[in-house]
């Protein structure tokens, strides 16, 4: 059974596309390669220049990393509703979720009704609500990780929620669960969307095997997060009476 489709189909995607993008970029590296197009005036001709392609390995930065936090989003969308459907009171909830809902709760401007009983049921209802109201990708991730996903955000959110044990003070991902790549391509994005570094600057010290590792750990990572996640709604991890202990890997 799969309980994140979305996820996957959409994982499935970017890696088709990141895919197609390395292979289009090793022509592009490897060969003389010209673009020409054709009118019925003239026929135009340009040569992909050496400071272009190193442009062109740069934009697999922020192919990668736009996979990362899409990917991460969706699968966040996909728990939401899962939870949603099956679970009508905190009290029913394991204790990481309990917390990580009431710590929500306090931050939002939403008061409770008087007549609103019990307690229990409508915080859980009014949390359920407020991820529905967010019908935009962007408002989903404003104040969780906008900008800045990577392998110890990812750790962070689904300890939050119960899908994996913390190792120590919670501040190191597990190891099967993470990956330095996802890191690197979170700061070469950064770098690239604050204007830190210029594209041809940044592209000119990536090698073509450097970013086809890149890209294969960090997919490779992906797939795995989405896998414990998908395990996780499965066996119900999120109610308090599951069995649901993930060891550590």
């Amino acid at each position: 059974m799969n309980s994140v489709p979305a996820s996957e189909l959409l994982l499935r995607t970017r890696a088709r596309e990141v895919i197609s993008y390395l292979r289009f970029l090793r022509v592009a590296v490897e060969k003389n390669v010209k673009v020409t197009a054709s009118t019925a005036q003239e026929k135009l001709e340009h040569r992909v220049s050496r400071n272009l392609t190193y442009t062109l390995k740069a934009n697999l930065y922020l192919l990668l990393y736009s996979a990362m936090e899409a990917t991460f989003t969706q699968l966040i969308d996909e728990m939401h509703d899962a939870i949603g459907v099956n679970t009508d009171s905190l009290d029913s909830l394991r204790s990481e979720l309990f917390i990580l809902i009431i710590k929500n709760f306090k931050k939002s401007s939403t008061p409770i009704p008087m007549e609103a009983l019990p307690v229990s049921q409508t915080i859980m209802e009014m949390w359920c609500q407020e991820w529905r109201n967010k019908t935009k990708a962007k408002d989903k991730r404003k104040g969780t990780f906008a900008g800045n996903v990577d392998g110890l955000v990812m750790h962070q959110h689904m300890v939050s929620y119960g899908i994996v044990a913390s190792i120590g003070d919670g501040k190191k991902p597990q190891p099967h669960l993470t990956h330095k790549s996802l890191e690197y391509a979170k700061d070469r994005r950064n770098q690239l969307a604050h204007g830190e570094l210029g594209f041809s600057e940044l592209g000119r010290g990536q090698s073509l095997e450097e970013l086809n590792d890149h890209a294969r750990a960090i997919f490779k990572t992906l797939v795995r997060i989405a896998q414990e996640i998908n395990q996780y709604l499965l066996a119900k991890g999120y109610l308090k009476e599951s069995d649901w202990n993930r060891p550590l890997q």
